[in-house]
């Protein structure tokens, strides 16, 4: 028995940016560890197909919408960590806005992403296509992430290496695509 509130065809249009697409046949929002461990054991009895469905930007959902479970993360921590007179280490919840977090790292002081301003998304697709722009990019200023397997449900740390970054590429759409839920990015920041 799960204490989530898995919802039943729910609309997936406000969800994206293009505001189009039918239901999803199971939705739920994820704010912790458990909740995605509770929503994937449900996909898994359910025999449901999963997809993790962040702030929208880069996907169109068809009017027939999608026949399993979207997870939906709504986590949104953020906080710093001192690492040196002259970096800050900057932890991120996946859900958070990515536009947000910048915003966050400049009025904080903190430099190394502010030329990814006005990117869409959550903070955890930044990592999925290693997101760029004017020079910087993602995988620059990344320390590591915290991930849980969908098949385990293990929560894992990866390190930047792990990740093989590459131009708007990275395992979680390429070698590893669906292997992985991103839960927390951690930055490593200049003062």
């Amino acid at each position: 028995m799960t204490h989530l509130e898995i919802k039943r065809d729910e609309p997936l249009n406000p969800f994206t940016t293009f505001k189009v697409g039918g239901p999803a046949k199971f939705f739920v929002n994820a704010a912790t560890p458990n909740d995605f461990l509770e929503a994937l054991r449900f996909a898994r009895e359910e025999r449901l197909p999963i997809f993790v469905l962040g702030g929208g930007s880069n996907i169109l959902v068809s009017d027939s919408g999608f026949p399993g479970l979207v997870i939906h993360p709504v986590q949104r921590g953020i906080a710093t960590d001192t690492a040196g007179s002259e970096k800050v280490i900057l932890r991120i919840e996946a859900g958070r806005t990515w536009d947000e977090v910048v915003r966050y790292a400049v009025e904080k002081g903190l430099w190394g992403i502010e030329n990814l301003s006005h990117i869409p998304g959550q903070a955890g697709a930044a990592l999925v296509q290693n997101i760029g722009a004017y020079g910087q990019q993602i995988s620059d200023v990344l320390e590591g992430a915290a991930v849980m397997e969908v098949r385990t449900g293990e929560v894992r740390k990866l390190s930047t290496r792990d990740c093989r970054f590459g131009y708007r590429q990275s395992i979680f759409n390429s070698s590893s695509k669906n292997e992985f839920i991103i839960l927390q990015l951690e930055l490593l920041l200049d003062r």
